[in-house]
Protein backbone atom coordinates (compact mmCIF):
# COMPACT_ATOMS: atom_id res chain seq x y z
CA UNK A 1 0.00 0.00 0.00
CA UNK A 2 2.82 2.44 0.87
CA UNK A 3 4.32 2.40 -2.90
CA UNK A 4 0.42 3.34 -4.57
CA UNK A 5 1.06 7.36 -5.64
CA UNK A 6 -0.70 9.64 -3.74
CA UNK A 7 -4.01 10.88 -5.11
CA UNK A 8 -4.66 14.55 -6.16
CA UNK A 9 -7.94 16.30 -5.64
CA UNK A 10 -9.08 18.11 -9.24
CA UNK A 11 -9.20 21.60 -7.76
CA UNK A 12 -11.60 23.94 -10.29
CA UNK A 13 -10.78 27.51 -9.67
CA UNK A 14 -13.30 30.05 -10.43
CA UNK A 15 -11.08 31.63 -13.09
CA UNK A 16 -10.91 28.50 -14.90
CA UNK A 17 -14.82 28.29 -14.89
CA UNK A 18 -14.88 31.56 -16.11
CA UNK A 19 -12.43 30.61 -19.22
CA UNK A 20 -14.46 27.22 -20.05
CA UNK A 21 -17.91 29.23 -20.21
CA UNK A 22 -16.72 31.80 -22.06
CA UNK A 23 -14.93 28.82 -24.32
CA UNK A 24 -18.33 27.32 -24.74
CA UNK A 25 -20.30 30.88 -25.40
CA UNK A 26 -17.50 31.62 -28.00
CA UNK A 27 -18.12 28.64 -29.68
CA UNK A 28 -21.52 28.88 -29.85
CA UNK A 29 -21.89 32.36 -30.90
CA UNK A 30 -19.19 31.32 -33.77
CA UNK A 31 -21.39 28.57 -34.76
CA UNK A 32 -24.80 31.18 -35.25
CA UNK A 33 -22.22 33.18 -37.06
CA UNK A 34 -20.81 30.23 -39.48
CA UNK A 35 -24.42 28.76 -40.07
CA UNK A 36 -25.02 32.27 -41.89
CA UNK A 37 -22.20 32.47 -44.08
CA UNK A 38 -21.54 28.75 -44.97
CA UNK A 39 -21.03 28.97 -48.54
CA UNK A 40 -18.31 31.31 -47.75
CA UNK A 41 -16.36 29.67 -44.84
CA UNK A 42 -16.62 26.71 -47.48
CA UNK A 43 -14.98 28.49 -50.12
CA UNK A 44 -12.13 29.69 -47.72
CA UNK A 45 -12.05 26.38 -46.08
CA UNK A 46 -11.29 24.97 -50.02
CA UNK A 47 -9.14 28.05 -50.68
CA UNK A 48 -7.11 26.93 -47.48
CA UNK A 49 -6.49 23.69 -48.32
CA UNK A 50 -5.27 24.40 -52.18
CA UNK A 51 -2.81 26.48 -50.57
CA UNK A 52 -1.11 24.49 -48.10
CA UNK A 53 -1.59 21.66 -50.50
CA UNK A 54 1.28 23.40 -53.22
CA UNK A 55 3.31 25.07 -50.63
CA UNK A 56 6.27 22.10 -50.82
CA UNK A 57 6.40 23.44 -54.20
CA UNK A 58 6.55 26.84 -53.96
CA UNK A 59 9.03 27.27 -50.72
CA UNK A 60 10.83 24.74 -53.30
CA UNK A 61 11.04 27.44 -56.15
CA UNK A 62 11.67 30.18 -53.74
CA UNK A 63 14.75 28.20 -52.72
CA UNK A 64 15.77 29.44 -56.30
CA UNK A 65 15.33 33.23 -55.61
CA UNK A 66 11.46 33.33 -57.25
CA UNK A 67 9.33 35.57 -55.31
CA UNK A 68 6.32 34.10 -52.94
CA UNK A 69 3.68 35.56 -55.55
CA UNK A 70 5.21 34.45 -59.07
CA UNK A 71 5.86 30.93 -57.22
CA UNK A 72 2.06 30.26 -56.50
CA UNK A 73 1.29 31.95 -59.92
CA UNK A 74 4.15 29.13 -61.63
CA UNK A 75 2.45 26.44 -59.79
CA UNK A 76 -1.13 27.19 -60.80
CA UNK A 77 0.28 27.57 -64.11
CA UNK A 78 1.40 23.91 -64.13
CA UNK A 79 -1.63 22.93 -62.49
CA UNK A 80 -3.62 24.26 -65.53
CA UNK A 81 -0.97 22.96 -68.29
CA UNK A 82 -1.91 19.57 -66.54
CA UNK A 83 -5.74 20.10 -66.50
CA UNK A 84 -5.56 20.80 -69.86
CA UNK A 85 -3.12 18.17 -71.07
CA UNK A 86 -5.66 15.64 -69.11
CA UNK A 87 -8.97 16.98 -71.04
CA UNK A 88 -7.21 16.62 -74.08
CA UNK A 89 -6.25 13.14 -73.88
CA UNK A 90 -9.65 12.08 -71.60
CA UNK A 91 -12.39 14.29 -72.64
CA UNK A 92 -13.09 12.94 -76.30
CA UNK A 93 -13.44 9.34 -75.42
CA UNK A 94 -15.19 10.49 -72.49
CA UNK A 95 -17.96 12.18 -74.68
CA UNK A 96 -17.90 9.32 -76.81
CA UNK A 97 -18.71 6.65 -74.13
CA UNK A 98 -21.26 9.09 -72.41
CA UNK A 99 -23.26 9.56 -75.85
CA UNK A 100 -23.61 6.09 -75.80
CA UNK A 101 -25.50 6.13 -72.45
CA UNK A 102 -28.23 7.40 -74.58
CA UNK A 103 -28.66 4.46 -76.40
CA UNK A 104 -28.77 2.53 -73.66
CA UNK A 105 -31.64 5.26 -71.82
CA UNK A 106 -33.68 4.27 -75.53
CA UNK A 107 -33.39 0.73 -74.82
CA UNK A 108 -34.53 0.55 -70.93
CA UNK A 109 -37.25 3.41 -72.12
CA UNK A 110 -38.19 0.68 -74.75
CA UNK A 111 -38.33 -1.91 -71.74
CA UNK A 112 -40.79 0.31 -69.30
CA UNK A 113 -43.37 0.99 -72.23
CA UNK A 114 -43.30 -3.00 -73.03
CA UNK A 115 -43.41 -3.85 -69.17
CA UNK A 116 -45.22 -1.29 -67.10
CA UNK A 117 -49.10 -1.68 -68.78
CA UNK A 118 -48.99 -5.25 -68.26
CA UNK A 119 -47.94 -4.89 -64.75
CA UNK A 120 -51.02 -2.03 -64.07
CA UNK A 121 -53.20 -4.47 -65.42
CA UNK A 122 -51.84 -7.32 -63.30
CA UNK A 123 -52.19 -4.60 -60.45
CA UNK A 124 -55.87 -3.60 -61.47
CA UNK A 125 -57.15 -7.14 -61.38
CA UNK A 126 -55.61 -7.51 -57.52
CA UNK A 127 -57.16 -4.22 -56.69
CA UNK A 128 -54.37 -2.14 -56.40
CA UNK A 129 -55.24 0.27 -58.68
CA UNK A 130 -55.49 3.37 -56.47
CA UNK A 131 -52.25 2.89 -54.53
CA UNK A 132 -50.80 2.38 -58.78
CA UNK A 133 -52.04 5.72 -59.53
CA UNK A 134 -51.11 7.50 -56.50
CA UNK A 135 -47.11 6.25 -57.35
CA UNK A 136 -47.62 7.72 -60.90
CA UNK A 137 -48.62 10.91 -59.81
CA UNK A 138 -45.99 11.51 -57.42
CA UNK A 139 -43.93 9.78 -60.15
CA UNK A 140 -44.93 12.82 -62.31
CA UNK A 141 -44.34 15.25 -59.93
CA UNK A 142 -41.02 14.40 -59.55
CA UNK A 143 -40.20 14.34 -63.35
CA UNK A 144 -41.75 17.86 -63.59
CA UNK A 145 -39.68 19.40 -60.53
CA UNK A 146 -36.86 17.77 -62.13
CA UNK A 147 -37.09 19.34 -65.73
CA UNK A 148 -38.04 23.02 -63.66
CA UNK A 149 -34.10 22.65 -61.70
CA UNK A 150 -32.81 21.68 -65.22
CA UNK A 151 -33.86 25.70 -66.25
CA UNK A 152 -31.40 26.51 -63.55
CA UNK A 153 -28.52 24.81 -64.71
CA UNK A 154 -26.97 27.32 -66.25
CA UNK A 155 -26.64 29.69 -63.54
CA UNK A 156 -25.37 26.68 -61.31
CA UNK A 157 -22.23 26.13 -63.82
CA UNK A 158 -21.63 29.72 -63.52
CA UNK A 159 -21.73 29.62 -59.84
CA UNK A 160 -19.74 26.22 -59.90
CA UNK A 161 -16.94 28.32 -62.06
CA UNK A 162 -17.26 31.30 -59.71
CA UNK A 163 -16.03 29.13 -56.77
CA UNK A 164 -13.46 27.59 -58.43
CA UNK A 165 -11.98 31.25 -59.37
CA UNK A 166 -12.44 32.19 -55.76
CA UNK A 167 -10.95 29.41 -54.34
CA UNK A 168 -7.46 29.85 -56.45
CA UNK A 169 -7.94 33.67 -55.68
CA UNK A 170 -8.21 32.96 -51.53
CA UNK A 171 -5.29 30.17 -51.78
CA UNK A 172 -3.10 32.89 -53.44
CA UNK A 173 -3.82 35.55 -50.92
CA UNK A 174 -3.84 32.98 -48.16
CA UNK A 175 0.03 32.16 -49.24
CA UNK A 176 1.46 35.79 -49.28
CA UNK A 177 -0.94 36.63 -45.98
CA UNK A 178 1.31 33.49 -44.06
CA UNK A 179 4.25 34.87 -44.79
CA UNK A 180 3.62 38.39 -43.85
CA UNK A 181 2.13 36.99 -40.86
CA UNK A 182 5.46 35.21 -39.90
CA UNK A 183 7.40 38.24 -40.81
CA UNK A 184 5.64 40.61 -39.13
CA UNK A 185 3.53 39.00 -36.27
CA UNK A 186 5.30 35.60 -35.11
CA UNK A 187 8.88 37.73 -35.25
CA UNK A 188 7.57 39.72 -32.19
CA UNK A 189 6.70 37.31 -30.06
CA UNK A 190 9.27 35.84 -27.64
CA UNK A 191 11.55 32.94 -29.08
CA UNK A 192 10.22 30.59 -26.90
CA UNK A 193 6.31 31.10 -27.85
CA UNK A 194 7.05 32.12 -31.59
CA UNK A 195 8.60 28.34 -32.06
CA UNK A 196 5.53 27.38 -30.99
CA UNK A 197 3.20 28.63 -32.72
CA UNK A 198 5.42 28.21 -35.86
CA UNK A 199 5.62 24.47 -34.66
CA UNK A 200 1.31 24.45 -34.50
CA UNK A 201 1.59 26.50 -38.21
CA UNK A 202 3.57 23.36 -39.82
CA UNK A 203 1.76 21.04 -37.72
CA UNK A 204 -1.81 22.23 -39.34
CA UNK A 205 -0.63 22.74 -42.77
CA UNK A 206 1.34 19.48 -43.08
CA UNK A 207 -2.35 17.91 -42.15
CA UNK A 208 -4.35 20.21 -44.42
CA UNK A 209 -1.90 19.71 -47.44
CA UNK A 210 -0.96 16.44 -47.26
CA UNK A 211 -4.82 15.26 -47.31
CA UNK A 212 -4.94 17.25 -50.56
CA UNK A 213 -2.00 15.55 -51.87
CA UNK A 214 -2.53 12.15 -50.31
CA UNK A 215 -6.10 12.29 -51.73
CA UNK A 216 -4.86 13.16 -55.25
CA UNK A 217 -2.42 9.88 -55.28
CA UNK A 218 -5.24 7.45 -54.04
CA UNK A 219 -8.18 8.58 -56.97
CA UNK A 220 -5.27 8.54 -59.59
CA UNK A 221 -4.20 5.25 -58.29
CA UNK A 222 -8.12 3.71 -58.48
CA UNK A 223 -8.76 5.59 -62.12
CA UNK A 224 -6.19 3.61 -63.61
CA UNK A 225 -6.06 0.09 -61.78
CA UNK A 226 -9.96 0.36 -62.64
CA UNK A 227 -9.73 2.00 -65.75
CA UNK A 228 -7.27 -1.61 -66.48
CA UNK A 229 -9.44 -4.29 -64.96
CA UNK A 230 -12.34 -3.09 -66.55
CA UNK A 231 -10.59 -2.57 -69.41
CA UNK A 232 -9.42 -6.26 -69.34
CA UNK A 233 -12.57 -7.56 -68.48
CA UNK A 234 -14.29 -6.08 -71.50
CA UNK A 235 -16.66 -4.08 -69.64
CA UNK A 236 -18.47 -1.31 -71.59
CA UNK A 237 -17.60 2.29 -71.30
CA UNK A 238 -14.54 1.33 -69.28
CA UNK A 239 -13.06 5.22 -69.10
CA UNK A 240 -16.58 6.63 -68.10
CA UNK A 241 -16.69 4.16 -65.18
CA UNK A 242 -13.07 4.06 -63.83
CA UNK A 243 -13.39 8.22 -63.95
CA UNK A 244 -16.87 7.93 -61.93
CA UNK A 245 -14.83 5.63 -59.04
CA UNK A 246 -11.91 8.12 -59.26
CA UNK A 247 -14.21 10.89 -58.17
CA UNK A 248 -16.04 8.54 -55.73
CA UNK A 249 -13.14 8.43 -54.05
CA UNK A 250 -13.36 11.94 -53.03
CA UNK A 251 -16.19 10.64 -50.55
CA UNK A 252 -14.93 8.76 -47.26
CA UNK A 253 -16.42 5.65 -45.87
CA UNK A 254 -18.91 5.25 -48.85
CA UNK A 255 -17.18 6.69 -51.68
CA UNK A 256 -15.92 3.05 -53.00
CA UNK A 257 -19.33 1.77 -52.78
CA UNK A 258 -21.24 4.12 -55.01
CA UNK A 259 -17.61 3.75 -57.28
CA UNK A 260 -18.61 0.56 -57.68
CA UNK A 261 -22.72 0.23 -58.27
CA UNK A 262 -22.46 1.90 -61.98
CA UNK A 263 -19.67 -0.79 -63.08
CA UNK A 264 -21.31 -4.07 -61.63
CA UNK A 265 -24.97 -2.62 -63.40
CA UNK A 266 -23.70 -1.62 -66.54
CA UNK A 267 -21.54 -5.67 -66.71
CA UNK A 268 -24.72 -7.13 -65.41
CA UNK A 269 -27.42 -5.21 -68.00
CA UNK A 270 -24.95 -5.47 -71.06
CA UNK A 271 -22.65 -8.37 -70.56
CA UNK A 272 -23.79 -11.03 -68.04
CA UNK A 273 -23.57 -12.32 -64.66
CA UNK A 274 -20.52 -13.69 -64.41
CA UNK A 275 -18.55 -10.97 -65.77
CA UNK A 276 -20.50 -8.51 -63.32
CA UNK A 277 -19.57 -10.99 -60.54
CA UNK A 278 -15.77 -10.80 -62.26
CA UNK A 279 -16.39 -6.95 -61.83
CA UNK A 280 -17.65 -7.03 -58.04
CA UNK A 281 -14.36 -8.59 -57.19
CA UNK A 282 -12.58 -6.60 -58.95
CA UNK A 283 -13.94 -3.35 -57.03
CA UNK A 284 -13.17 -5.74 -53.55
CA UNK A 285 -9.45 -6.56 -54.76
CA UNK A 286 -8.52 -2.70 -55.83
CA UNK A 287 -10.08 -1.59 -52.16
CA UNK A 288 -8.13 -4.27 -50.41
CA UNK A 289 -4.83 -2.99 -52.31
CA UNK A 290 -5.99 0.72 -51.10
CA UNK A 291 -6.61 0.23 -47.50
CA UNK A 292 -3.72 -2.42 -46.59
CA UNK A 293 -1.30 -0.26 -48.97
CA UNK A 294 -1.61 3.19 -49.86
CA UNK A 295 -4.12 4.78 -46.90
CA UNK A 296 -1.48 3.41 -44.25
CA UNK A 297 1.78 4.80 -46.28
CA UNK A 298 0.15 7.80 -47.60
CA UNK A 299 -3.48 9.13 -45.94
CA UNK A 300 -2.36 7.93 -41.92
CA UNK A 301 0.69 9.32 -42.31
CA UNK A 302 -0.93 13.08 -43.45
CA UNK A 303 -3.51 12.69 -41.49
CA UNK A 304 -3.68 10.65 -38.34
CA UNK A 305 -7.05 9.96 -37.78
CA UNK A 306 -8.90 7.40 -35.96
CA UNK A 307 -11.76 5.22 -38.38
CA UNK A 308 -14.21 6.59 -35.42
CA UNK A 309 -13.53 9.86 -35.80
CA UNK A 310 -13.38 9.97 -39.68
CA UNK A 311 -17.06 8.10 -38.97
CA UNK A 312 -17.78 10.91 -36.74
CA UNK A 313 -16.77 13.62 -38.98
CA UNK A 314 -18.12 12.46 -42.28
CA UNK A 315 -21.72 11.76 -40.63
CA UNK A 316 -21.75 15.47 -39.05
CA UNK A 317 -20.31 16.97 -42.58
CA UNK A 318 -23.30 15.35 -44.02
CA UNK A 319 -26.06 15.82 -41.67
CA UNK A 320 -24.61 19.72 -41.59
CA UNK A 321 -23.78 20.24 -45.23
CA UNK A 322 -24.41 17.02 -47.58
CA UNK A 323 -21.91 15.84 -49.42
CA UNK A 324 -19.86 19.30 -49.71
CA UNK A 325 -19.23 18.39 -45.76
CA UNK A 326 -18.51 14.96 -46.27
CA UNK A 327 -15.84 15.64 -48.39
CA UNK A 328 -13.95 18.49 -46.44
CA UNK A 329 -15.20 16.82 -42.68
CA UNK A 330 -11.75 14.78 -43.06
CA UNK A 331 -8.94 17.24 -43.17
CA UNK A 332 -11.65 19.87 -40.91
CA UNK A 333 -11.63 17.11 -38.31
CA UNK A 334 -7.84 16.78 -38.64
CA UNK A 335 -7.45 20.40 -38.02
CA UNK A 336 -9.50 20.60 -34.81
CA UNK A 337 -7.60 17.42 -33.54
CA UNK A 338 -4.10 18.92 -33.83
CA UNK A 339 -5.71 22.40 -32.09
CA UNK A 340 -6.96 19.99 -29.64
CA UNK A 341 -3.95 18.33 -28.60
CA UNK A 342 -1.72 21.10 -28.87
CA UNK A 343 -3.79 23.97 -27.02
CA UNK A 344 -7.32 22.72 -25.10
CA UNK A 345 -5.45 19.71 -23.80
CA UNK A 346 -2.27 21.44 -22.51
CA UNK A 347 -4.23 24.24 -20.79
CA UNK A 348 -6.69 21.21 -19.18
CA UNK A 349 -3.44 19.36 -17.60
CA UNK A 350 -2.66 23.06 -16.48
CA UNK A 351 -5.58 23.67 -14.48
CA UNK A 352 -5.96 20.33 -13.11
CA UNK A 353 -2.32 20.19 -11.81
CA UNK A 354 -3.45 23.81 -10.36
CA UNK A 355 -3.20 22.72 -6.54
CA UNK A 356 -2.47 25.15 -4.29
CA UNK A 357 -1.80 22.75 -1.63
CA UNK A 358 -2.60 22.41 2.47
CA UNK A 359 -2.52 25.52 4.67
CA UNK A 360 0.66 26.12 6.59
CA UNK A 361 -0.36 25.23 9.50
CA UNK A 362 -1.44 21.98 8.29
CA UNK A 363 1.71 21.71 6.40
CA UNK A 364 3.78 22.21 9.74
CA UNK A 365 1.79 19.33 11.53
CA UNK A 366 2.35 16.94 8.60
CA UNK A 367 5.99 17.82 8.83
CA UNK A 368 6.33 17.32 12.52
CA UNK A 369 3.81 13.82 11.89
CA UNK A 370 6.33 12.40 9.31
CA UNK A 371 9.20 13.27 11.25
CA UNK A 372 8.11 11.35 14.73
CA UNK A 373 7.49 8.37 12.18
CA UNK A 374 10.51 8.29 10.83
CA UNK A 375 12.69 8.69 15.03
CA UNK A 376 9.95 5.56 15.62
CA UNK A 377 11.08 3.69 12.47
CA UNK A 378 14.73 4.04 13.57
CA UNK A 379 16.64 0.20 14.50
CA UNK A 380 17.67 0.92 18.78
CA UNK A 381 21.06 0.17 19.12
CA UNK A 382 21.55 -3.63 21.47
CA UNK A 383 21.62 -2.68 25.47
CA UNK A 384 23.12 -5.45 26.34
CA UNK A 385 26.44 -5.46 23.88
CA UNK A 386 29.35 -4.40 26.37
CA UNK A 387 30.51 -0.92 24.86
CA UNK A 388 33.34 -0.34 23.01
CA UNK A 389 36.87 -0.86 24.86
CA UNK A 390 40.18 0.67 24.12
CA UNK A 391 43.02 -1.34 24.18
CA UNK A 392 46.01 0.50 25.38
CA UNK A 393 49.25 -1.04 25.37
CA UNK A 394 51.94 -1.01 28.66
Amino acid sequence: MDNLPESRDIRITPMSFLLGAGVVLLAVFIAIIASRIVSVLVLLFLGILLAESIRPIANKLQTWKIPRGVAVMIVYLLLALVFTGLGLILVPPLVVQVGAVDDISSDVIDWVQETVPPLYQVSVNLGFDDQVRELGSTLTTTITQFIGTLAVVPFQILGFLFGIVSVFVIGFFWMSATEKFNRSVIALLPPKRATEVRSLAAELSQRAGGWVRGQVILMVFIGIVTFVGLFVLGVPYPLALAMWASLMEIIPIIGPFLGAIPAILVALALKSPWIALATAILYVIVQQLENNILVPKVMERAVGLHPIMVMVGVLAGGVLYGILGIVIAVPLVAAMQVLAMRLVVPWLIAQMGDDPGPPAGQVDAVSQEREESTEAETVPVDSASPPDSTVTGT
